[in-house]
C-alpha cells in the first residue's frame, strides 16, 4: 500500500512485512508502517497505558489519532474501514512527536482514497 503513495512523500526502503504489512522511511528521521487489519475493528485498537488517544477522522471515514503509541515520539492513525476491518499507519520520529504525528496523519490521508468505502 505504501508503494501507491511513495512518490507523494519520497518514500523510500519500502519493505514488506506481509500481505497486511509494509514500511518505509518517510525521512531522514522518521519511519512509517502501513498495517491492515481485515477482522479487527476501530473500537477494538488498544492503546498503551501512556498513549494519548483521539477521536478524529480522515476522509469521513472515523478514526482515532494515538500519540506517544509505543515510545514518547511515536504516533498512530487508526481508520476505519469497514463496520469490522481497519488500517493503522504507524510513524516514529528520532525525537519529535509532532513529525510522527505529521507523518501518520498525512500517510493516512493518502491511503484512505485507495480503500474501499
Amino acid at each position: 500500500m505504501l508503494n501507491s503513495v511513495a512518490s507523494q512523500f519520497n518514500l523510500t526502503r519500502i519493505e514488506e512485512g506481509d500481505s497486511d504489512s509494509c514500511a518505509a522511511d518517510y525521512s531522514k528521521t522518521v519511519t512509517v508502517q502501513f498495517d491492515i487489519h481485515a477482522d479487527r475493528r476501530l473500537a477494538d485498537y488498544r492503546p498503551e497505558p501512556t498513549s494519548e488517544l483521539s477521536d478524529t477522522s480522515v476522509g469521513g471515514r472515523k478514526a482515532k489519532l494515538v500519540k506517544k503509541a509505543l515510545t514518547s515520539s511515536s504516533c498512530a492513525v487508526a481508520v476505519e474501514v469497514s463496520a469490522t476491518s481497519r488500517f493503522d499507519v504507524f510513524a516514529s520520529a528520532n525525537a519529535s512527536l509532532d513529525e510522527a504525528c505529521d507523518a501518520a496523519t498525512k500517510v493516512a490521508a493518502a491511503v484512505e482514497p485507495k480503500l474501499p468505502k
